[in-house]
């Protein structure tokens, strides 16, 4: 008898072994390319995002990124930006053009840098971070909250709450250091934002790790359900059931990706486990608010094949359609993500020969497994959303797909390893739609050289054309399943009622600088950080940590006051005034290094 073990830990080897974020919030026209990829593909709300990708928003468009609990990234109008660097520990940006704003609400392990053609900003605090990059050599940075440090190949500033610098050129970079005016639309938009997630009510259920969690407080309400204490139910209608809105994206590094449409399915699908209780279905996240870190997955379910004879050479059986259900939170994850074999080597477990085991579950806990229930449960069996090969590469998902009888269940196979389908490029995009051509930049930023001060991770491999272009005569391109007939998604979010204002603050308008060097200084190897990168990105820095990612107004050490001179021009970094010892020129601008300890020396810059 073949047997399907009941719960056990996933294999380290299993488990995802790549940070994942998410773009959690798209107005207008956003899309982005794969670091393995130069594709363009339209973007919507809960796509994920790994290293090597780059997001592109057009006129009139804004779009969110969450890292995690604490860093959040927003793009405005004309926004381009790269993810170069994403783990655990290290999150490295890089802004080609247009308006972003990175914001970190709670400190985190995470080192923060922010790249752009001619200029690095690094050693970000708690704080909100307003970068605006006009062309190849200019750039301005707003520090509406903490601190921040900005290094050219000639040297580095420090920048403090309530001031702007402007750094124009590449090879001798000028800066002015000025104080920010009013908040505009844009600011105000990410205060709002902020707030939405730093005070999301669903942060004393889950784990704070849970990335999304803000979503869930305007769409389900959470439940006690004996044994397992706090568990979420969504408003939807009733036949509904979890991982259905929504389709499977190709993916380079977990094989298969579930993408949902609901407005909140991001947390619910890849983190924690279904059940049903008290006829509906419910989210356990499994991990409490004080929990350990959760491990993010593609999606928390089982696979099944239906129908459809030998694969021969003794391969595992060309199912005719594929389906697949939650898994509830005794049953076991078996891994699909990997290279590790063919397409079609997937190992056979018959259905009618389904066991578990439970030595290890405890006994207080009422023993919930989606997969046994639906041997007998028609409410649980109604859970298998069954699709075509075909219409799984594609991303056809009908809402209401063909039911699996009892007898047909028990003829069916669970699929462990890798599926069965070879990937399209249709598979390869989130949401059925064109992309826009007007909003997409003139020039990618995987074209782009950035200033740097950490080395950049090698771009990912090119996909090979066979595993985006199958062919015609594929066996597997055969369907049973009715697609579903027009866009997929829901429309997005309705734009803002005003229009992104992408200038500079109020009290300074962006223009262009000033072709006239007076009033600009020089940066010089002697201008220096007073605080260095290690220093400014400790936990705790500027304070005792914080347990919930709430926001504050965070007051890092104080500074001397941004210089109050000429305002009529600008000056070069690294002039000197006629007498050194002055500290100060006799338009009021300080000099670098008469700053308190200005002096020092700064890691070995990279140009890429």
């Amino acid at each position: 008898m073949l047997v399907l073990l009941g719960p056990q830990k996933v294999k380290a080897q299993d488990e995802p072994t790549s940070v994942v974020a998410r773009i959690s919030v798209v107005h207008g026209d956003v899309s982005i390319m794969r670091g393995d990829s130069k594709e363009w593909v339209p973007a919507t709300a809960n796509v994920s995002v790994v290293r090597g990708d780059t997001l592109a928003a057009g006129a009139d468009s804004r779009a969110e990124v969450q890292f995690d609990y604490a860093n959040v990234l927003r793009l405005g109008q004309g926004a381009e930006v790269k993810v170069a660097e994403l783990t655990t520990t290290r999150i490295q940006i890089q802004v080609a053009s247009g308006l972003a704003e990175f914001v970190k609400l709670n400190n985190t392990e995470a080192y923060i840098e922010i790249d752009s053609p001619n200029t690095a900003i690094h050693s970000l605090v708690e704080g909100i971070y307003r970068i605006q990059v006009k062309s190849a050599d200019y750039a301005q940075l707003t520090v509406r909250q903490g601190h921040a440090q900005v290094s050219t190949p000639q040297g580095s500033m420090n920048v403090d709450r309530g001031q702007v610098i402007e750094v124009k050129g590449t090879n001798a970079p000028e800066y002015q250091l000025t104080q920010a005016g009013e908040k505009d639309d844009w600011d105000r938009w990410n205060d709002e934002r902020d707030h939405t997630i730093a005070d999301a009510q669903s942060w004393q259920h889950t784990s704070r790790y849970y990335t999304g969690s803000e979503d869930l407080d305007r769409y389900g309400d959470w439940v006690q359900v004996a044994g397992y204490d706090w568990c979420w139910a969504p408003f939807v209608a009733a036949g509904w059931a979890p991982y259905r809105d929504g389709r499977w994206v190709s993916d380079p590094i977990f094989d298969w990706t579930w993408v949902g449409y609901e407005p909140w399915g991001w947390a619910p699908y890849h983190y924690g486990r279904w059940l049903f209780y008290d006829n509906r279905w419910c989210w356990w996240p499994g991990v409490g608010s004080n929990g350990p870190r959760p491990i993010w997955g593609p999606g928390y379910v089982a696979f099944f094949g239906f129908g459809g004879g030998s694969g021969g050479n003794g391969s595992a059986p060309v199912p005719d359609s594929i389906g697949w259900c939650p898994l509830g939170p005794r049953d076991r994850l078996n891994p699909w993500w990997g290279r590790g074999g063919a397409l079609n080597g997937i190992n056979v477990y018959y259905i009618k020969n389904i066991s578990m085991t439970s030595s290890n579950a405890p006994t207080e806990q009422p023993y919930s497994s989606n997969l046994l229930g639906i041997l007998t449960n028609a409410q649980l069996r109604s859970a298998i959303t069954t699709v075509s090969a075909e219409n799984f590469a594609n991303g056809r998902i009908p809402h209401n797909p063909q039911p699996v009888d009892e007898d047909i269940f028990r003829q069916g196979i669970v699929m462990r390893g890798a599926l069965p389908v070879a990937p399209t490029k249709t598979s390869l995009q989130p949401v059925d739609r064109p992309v826009s051509r007007a909003a997409l930049p003139a020039t990618a930023a995987i074209d782009q050289h950035f200033y740097t001060r950490s080395p950049v991770p090698a771009r990912r491999a090119p996909l090979p054309a066979e595993h985006v272009n199958p062919p015609a005569e594929d066996p597997l391109a055969v369907g049973n399943v009715p697609a579903r007939t027009g866009s997929m998604a829901p429309p997005d979010v309705a734009a803002p009622s005003q229009s992104p204002t992408i200038g500079a603050p109020a009290a300074r308008p962006m223009a262009a600088p000033p072709e006239s060097p007076t009033g600009w200084r020089r940066f010089s190897r002697g201008t220096q950080s007073t605080y260095s990168p290690a220093e400014m990105n400790k936990p705790g820095a500027l304070g005792p940590p914080k347990s919930e990612p709430t926001p504050q107004n965070v007051q890092p050490p104080r500074l001397p006051p941004a210089p109050q001179g000429d305002q009529r021009g600008w000056r070069h970094f690294g002039s000197q005034p006629a007498n050194p010892g002055a500290g100060e020129g006799h338009d009021g601008w300080r000099h670098f290094d008469s700053r308190p300890g200005g002096s020092g020396s700064s890691p070995a810059p990279h140009e890429i």
